[in-house]
């Protein structure tokens, strides 16, 4: 299988004066004839550009790493910025020309080209304006036409419609559809607030939030996934240290247990059931079954807390079936203190008031989406 695009792990830290949200940790793979999509979006542009460089991860564009070979990145990419880089001084025309010569396009066939792709995007009438005469929605097609020229084999569109009426950004969704999709000449990354956009646009979609991919797939699996009801995550606090002795004490542990250790106490404590979840593959349980295997053992303390950790999820669990009726979780990622639910057409108390309600009876924090 052949990627335009493959990133992994890649973030960037900055030291900033108030709150900043930058990339955290993302990792994707983007095929040739796909092309995926206000947190983070600009900046993961900017580290696969070259204009940033990433405080930790990878990237390859076009089989290429973003930090080592970005003169052999750059020659691949074509890029509309989401605020615009023109020169104020020159005109539409000799923006095209600029930009046709810089990407290697042959002088006999520069004047035709411009003047395609002028009329692609309606630009004809303003062939001799001066850039800086331009109105915005017309400065964003002049952009979104320098990015395209040449048919780049990669194409990085920064909130492209921003600030365009209705009549030019379907005009411009028809010339970016066209490269994409119809002539299947680039690969088009795009980011964008416009859901709409992003339907009409894109064969895979990927979200963003708080400088973390959380989704990622076609508008169809999405929409099945994440369109009916409320989507709940749950971030559940660690047992505190008092807790974690205090448990310790109450069940006589030893400073160390083994894996036959680890089920008799299971049983003793009612739940056998919960040995079978220290296994490969089983998040719940995967925090004890990796210290099992790495050192044979686990110290009670953490095995206390991981034990603690599954009574408060037990908990939740019990308080969304009881009250919400149909609940269903989604996913349980690694880290410990997440959980995912889902609830189709939830009645009652509403899910703010009842994390509330919830978190605050059992003298824990939490955050919501909805």
């Amino acid at each position: 299988m052949q990627y335009a695009a493959i990133v992994k792990g890649l973030g960037h830290l900055l030291l900033w004066s108030g709150p900043k949200i930058e990339p955290e940790d993302i990792t994707t793979a983007i095929r040739t004839e796909f092309c995926p999509s206000e947190a983070g979006k600009t900046s993961t542009l900017n580290m696969l550009t070259g204009a940033v460089l990433p405080s930790a991860g990878s990237a390859f564009l076009g089989g290429f790493d973003v930090v080592q070979e970005q003169r052999k990145v750059r020659r691949l990419l074509g890029f509309c910025p989401q605020h615009d880089a023109l020169l104020d001084r020159l005109t539409v025309r000799e923006h095209l020309e600029l930009f046709g010569r810089i990407k290697g396009i042959p002088n006999h066939a520069i004047k035709e080209l411009c003047d395609q792709m002028m009329q692609d995007l309606s630009l004809s009438p303003h062939v001799d304006k001066l850039a800086m005469t331009l109105s915005g929605g017309n400065k964003r097609k002049l952009s979104l036409a320098i990015a395209l020229m040449a048919s780049p084999p990669l194409v990085f569109l920064d909130e492209p419609s921003t600030g365009v009426d209705p009549a030019a950004r379907r005009l411009m969704w028809h010339v970016i559809s066209a490269v994409s999709t119809m002539r299947r000449e680039s690969t088009v990354i795009l980011t964008t607030h416009n859901m709409e956009e992003a339907e009409a646009l894109c064969s895979r979609v990927g979200i963003m939030v708080g400088g973390r991919l959380r989704c990622f797939g076609s508008n169809q699996r999405l929409k099945a996934r994440f369109g009916q009801g409320y989507q709940l995550e749950a971030r559940l606090c660690a047992a505190t240290l008092g807790e974690c002795e205090s448990f310790v004490r109450e069940m006589m542990l030893p400073d160390r247990l083994d894996a036959t250790a680890v089920a008799e106490q299971c049983t003793a404590a009612g739940k056998p059931d919960r040995a079978a979840l220290i296994c490969q593959g089983c998040e719940e349980g995967y925090v004890v079954y990796d210290s099992l295997s790495r050192e044979g053992s686990i110290s009670a303390l953490h095995f206390a807390e991981w034990w603690l950790f599954e009574d408060s999820a037990l908990k939740l669990n019990q308080y969304l079936a009881q009250h919400f009726p149909g609940t269903v979780a989604l996913e349980r990622p690694d880290s410990v203190g997440d959980c995912w639910s889902k609830k189709s057409g939830v009645q009652g108390i509403g899910v703010r008031s009842f994390l509330s309600r919830f978190f605050w009876n059992s003298g824990m924090k939490s955050r919501h989406e909805s």
